[in-house]
């Protein structure tokens, strides 16, 4: 009976706190006064193993879930959109380079600015907001600031800087010696979209190295020709010698005249290829037999040692990179050195 008391006396306490809750505005709907309802002791059953109380999840932490869930969303929502905004810049940059990167290597080839760094200055300006979207445009905010550099600094000391239409990264340093731009920014943009792949091509252009495919499959056949001639001709020597190791005199001259001499050989047929005059099927052979000649003649001038490495940037590198010059004995050396490198490297 104590029990039915004490039950009662709860109950109408709880109706007042409703009322009085209810005055003052705030509202309990359905769903709160059962949570409120379950959470009260069960005096249906004395056992006290069922006297137990169900935990509900309140309106208001229902609401405060709802709100961390909808903040967590609106974040990865926001990171995605950053995400495509830095990847629309990527393209926007990509774009800009693969328009006017042969822009770029014709200005190097004929007004002496690397491609490289007009490129390089051409992002920045972009990364600064300006706008690069014609030749017109590029000529103008790129290529003439960049040449008006290179003649304000014609007598002066600056001039070294700007003395190589290829070497991208001397230039950076000179513009920042004039304080047109940060060098290490630049080098950094140059390395990040591997802009001196551009400098590259202009100095294959510039030392004839840009090859056209069927002038090189025909001067790779009259190479081939070539060598295998010299084979048979040769006296082979290395049949009735031991060679107790790979470091035998013989053996280096051997690999000497057949590595350098099949590079020499290639680069005298394409000068002959080009001149226009061995256009037949009957040219080809006495293209291969002048070729021969000639290739047995440069390769008597040899180099006893290595000697200082030829600076791929000098106003007449092309000149004394030409293995085919009788002269440019030191230019075959150093192909030789690469090629021994090569072999040792895949033995």
């Amino acid at each position: 009976m104590q029990k039915i008391f004490n039950f009662l006396g709860f109950l109408f306490a709880a109706v007042l706190f409703i009322g009085m809750m209810d005055k003052m505005g705030i509202k309990i709907n359905a769903n709160h006064q059962e949570s409120s309802m379950a959470m009260l002791p069960d005096f249906s059953n004395d056992d006290p193993a069922s006297d137990e109380s169900v935990i509900r999840i309140s309106p208001d932490e229902e609401e405060t879930a709802r709100m961390e869930r909808e903040y967590v969303g609106s974040r990865a929502t926001s990171k995605k959109v950053g995400n495509k905004a830095g990847s629309s810049k990527e393209q926007q940059i990509q774009g800009f380079i693969d328009r006017f990167s042969a822009t770029a290597v014709d200005q190097a080839l004929g007004k002496g600015i690397p491609a490289g760094i007009s490129l390089a200055v051409g992002i920045s300006k972009l990364q600064s907001g300006e706008h690069i979207n014609s030749w017109a445009a590029f000529m103008e905010k790129i290529i003439q600031p960049l040449l008006q550099s290179k003649e304000d600094a014609e007598n002066s000391k600056m001039r070294n800087y700007f003395k190589y239409s290829a070497n991208s990264e001397r230039w950076a340093d000179g513009l920042a010696v004039s304080g047109a731009f940060s060098a290490s920014a630049l080098k950094k943009t140059m390395d990040h979209y591997e802009l001196n792949r551009y400098d590259e091509e202009v100095r294959d252009r510039m030392s004839g190295e840009y090859r056209d495919p069927e002038t090189e499959k025909k001067a790779t056949y009259v190479a081939d020709e070539v060598q295998a001639k010299r084979k048979s001709s040769s006296k082979q020597t290395s049949e009735n010698k031991k060679r107790n190791s790979e470091d035998d005199i013989e053996a280096w001259k051997d690999f000497y005249n057949e590595s350098v001499g099949h590079e020499v050989a290639k680069e005298v047929a394409r000068k002959k290829i080009k001149s226009g005059q061995y256009m037949t099927d009957e040219d080809m052979q006495q293209l291969i037999d002048e070729t021969n000649q000639e290739t047995d003649q440069v390769l008597q001038n040899k180099t006893g040692f290595l000697g200082r490495k030829i600076n791929a940037n000098h106003p007449e590198a092309a000149q004394k990179l030409d293995i085919s010059d009788p002269k440019n004995a030191q230019a075959r050396e150093e192909l030789y050195q690469s090629k021994l490198k090569e072999k040792r490297k895949n033995k």
